[in-house]
């Protein structure tokens, strides 16, 4: 079945009625194809589990979040958490005594209204359930990776004469807790994913306890759990996805589409108005995976699709100039919470002076990088930090392309071409070393090659040598890893919460080599400084250093590029999609 086909049954079989007339009443003829409260989706990709804990792909994520929710969600508009099951915000007390002194107690309570499918409240076993599922050590997919945040969480003690309210112990301070306790997971319904009551004769303690780890591998309950669990159709069987949110899978085609209605007298709807996060406009979601690039162009022109993101920069311009889309399509461009840097590996002898770092950085003319290849479509950054955030140093500047400047800082670090072959060079460990960098690209991106090339070609100018060398996406991620390169193209998102210990640490992820005993100290009290007006002037300091070191040479923060049908006022968002389809409210057809 072609793309097309694919697109126009699914909306013939379940929208087709509602696609020919105007929602609103209105019989007068519009200039919409479609006018239908459903909202079709295209998607660069197939998601290959719907249960939260039972996929790692992004795709999957933007379908499940429809109908499983976490406690909270943080909006980058209020730039607050804000409120998704709970009630109130938590209310957050230090444990200065007993077993976890030292430690945290976050005391949640859910909103009366909050119900699954079946019309059970949701409460806090269902949030301890989930953590159990967790830590079942033979759950498989993203359970592990889950793991080593939520082992901080020591206790969940639930409400005897209110199951709606319950306090979780966390056995640490650290400033990415609350986004751990209410924020990271989506909770599941005990009912339904443990309807035999499997995990329920196991404590948090134990599933935590590693003396217990080979046991419980071989308790018959266990076992049964993650069978169950860890089987396909629990994740992928319309049937088999309940959550509590607004929308029921009812359909899954692989490679056509996923179908999700709105469920009739869903609970949230009452409470919308207090607690914005819970709204909930549209009667249905279709997502449709069009890998294509071209393929979904043609789709969108032909009004089969209502959003694409991730649109190529030059051809996001030209559809700008295109006035017959534009009169159905709003075209979004927006900054997005990721970013590109050449990331420098300073255990390389090489690369260890940071005065060399910063030459190369002053040789790369990042303006010219987002003109040429992204058609003027990103933000030149200066930090690993999302600018709209309250902490982001605003001193700080982009690193100007000043080919001067990088010389006179490669004379300063004592490198000079002795022997008139165009390459900078100095006397390393005895040996007469020229300054060539391998630099390490995606070998599948274009675009990824294409930057190589410009940073060839001005650094060139200065006497480095830049050796472009093309290696797959995942053998990438594992040189950059193991610290097996000197220079490679590397891309990171941001979260709301920075925590800097995880990837500039000399204890974390740290790929480039940075820090020192001063900067893994500066790391250490940022990370258990809750007072934000404290914290935010380390966040501030740690900043300038990592900008003077120049282990990550910044580039930009590319924009978002979104068309999303005019039929629907649609909010866009910094997070990535870009957009969350739920928001979208059906406007009147003029």
């Amino acid at each position: 079945m072609s793309w097309k086909s694919i697109i126009l049954t699914g909306i013939s079989l379940l929208f087709f009625a509602a696609c020919q007339t105007d929602s609103t009443g209105n019989n007068e003829a519009v200039k919409y194809k479609r006018t239908s409260d459903t909202v079709i989706i295209r998607m660069e990709s197939e998601p290959d589990r719907l249960t939260p804990l039972m996929t790692t792909s992004s795709y999957a994520r933007r379908v499940f979040r429809q109908s499983f929710f976490p406690l909270e969600g943080y909006d980058f508009k209020t730039k607050q958490y804000e409120s998704l099951l709970l009630s109130k915000p938590p209310q957050i007390t230090d444990i200065t005594d007993g077993p976890f002194a030292g430690g945290v107690a976050y005391t949640l309570e859910l909103h009366p209204e909050a119900v699954w499918d079946n019309g059970t409240p949701v409460t806090g076993n269902d949030y301890l359930f989930t953590l159990k599922a967790v830590f079942n050590p033979l759950v498989t997919a993203r359970a592990p990776l889950y793991r080593a945040f939520f082992s901080r969480i020591k206790s969940v003690e639930i409400d005897e004469e209110n199951p709606k309210k319950f306090t979780v112990i966390v056995g640490i301070k650290d400033i990415i807790n609350r986004e751990i306790v209410t924020g990271e997971i989506p909770i599941l319904p005990e009912y339904h994913y443990d309807a035999n009551g499997l995990m329920r004769g196991f404590s948090l303690e134990s599933l935590q306890d590693p003396d217990q780890l080979e046991l419980l591998k071989t308790d018959p309950n266990i076992i049964a759990f993650a069978d169950f669990f860890n089987d396909p159709t629990t994740s992928s069987v319309p049937e088999n996805i309940v959550g509590c949110g607004p929308y029921s899978l009812t359909e899954w085609i692989p490679g056509e589409r996923i179908t999700m209605v709105k469920k009739e007298n869903w609970w949230g709807d009452a409470l919308a108005d207090q607690f914005p996060q819970l709204r909930a406009y549209p009667q249905s979601l279709v997502f449709v995976p069009i890998s294509n690039p071209a393929t979904a162009l043609q789709a969108l022109r032909a009004e089969e699709i209502d959003v694409m993101r991730n649109i190529n920069a030059q051809t996001f311009q030209e559809l700008q100039e295109e006035n017959k889309l534009r009169e159905v399509f709003n075209l979004h461009s927006s900054g997005s919470m990721s970013y590109f840097f050449v990331s420098v590996n300073s255990n390389v002898p090489k690369l260890s002076d940071k005065k060399v770092r910063q030459a190369l950085a002053h040789a790369i003319n990042t303006k010219e990088i987002i003109d040429n290849l992204y058609s003027g479509m990103g933000d030149q950054i200066a930090s690993p930090v999302f600018r709209e955030l309250p902490y982001y140093n605003d001193n700080l500047r982009p690193v100007e392309f000043d080919l001067d400047r990088a010389r006179t800082l490669l004379t300063d670090a004592g490198w000079k071409d002795t022997n008139d072959n165009g390459i900078v060079d100095k006397m390393i460990n005895g040996e007469l070393t020229d300054l060539s960098l391998q630099y390490n690209y995606v070998s599948s991106s274009e675009t990824s090659k294409n930057i190589a090339l410009l940073i060839q070609d001005n650094a060139q100018r200065v006497g480095i040598e830049i050796i472009p060398n093309p290696v797959e996406p995942r053998m990438s991620i594992q040189l950059l890893v193991a610290k097996d390169y000197e220079l490679g193209s590397a891309g990171s998102t941001v979260t709301a919460t920075w925590n800097p210990k995880q990837s500039w640490h000399s204890s974390g992820d740290n790929r480039t080599g940075f820090g020192n005993a001063e900067t893994d100290a500066l790391i250490d009290e940022i990370t258990v400084t809750l007072n934000e007006e404290e914290r935010f002037a380390m966040y501030r300091e740690l900043q300038e250093i990592i900008y003077d070191e120049m282990v990550q040479i910044f580039l930009f923060a590319p924009k978002e590029r979104l068309a999303i049908h005019k039929r629907f006022n649609a909010e866009t968002t910094v997070e990535v999609p870009g957009y969350n389809p739920r928001f979208f409210q059906l406007t009147k057809i003029q």
